[in-house]
């Protein structure tokens, strides 16, 4: 269990509630239904969150990006991605991230260089 000053942080964090999209949902508007994050990685000292933030009928349209935090809750950086995409594996050994997006015609994973932030 979290500590009650642990507790408060997270609280802090949360923005906003779920009930726009309950009422979405309750009204079989599924497709106008916000899609925040699709994923997320926890690394060795970093987490890695995979961001969409658009309607579940412009998934196919827009760039998914990823969100590195610190353990800490502390924001490091954002890449865009170019592509909208549904799944991450990160491998910080080698500094990569291997994407899937289903949206493309063909099983295609992509790769993608994690630049350093030292």
């Amino acid at each position: 269990a979290l500590s009650s000053a642990a507790s408060d942080v997270y609280k802090r964090q949360i923005i906003g509630d779920a009930n726009n999209q309950y009422d979405l949902y309750r009204l079989n508007k599924d497709n106008e239904m916000i899609l925040h994050y699709s994923d997320i990685v926890c690394g060795k000292n970093q987490i890695y969150a995979l961001y969409r933030g658009v309607k579940e009928k412009e998934l196919s349209s827009a760039n998914s990006k990823i969100e590195v935090y610190s353990y800490d809750g502390t924001h490091l950086r954002t890449f865009d991605l170019g592509r909208s995409i549904e799944k991450i594996l990160v491998d910080e050994s080698s500094m990569r991230i291997y994407a899937f997006d289903r949206n493309e015609e063909k099983d295609i994973v992509f790769c993608y260089a994690i630049e350093s932030n030292t």
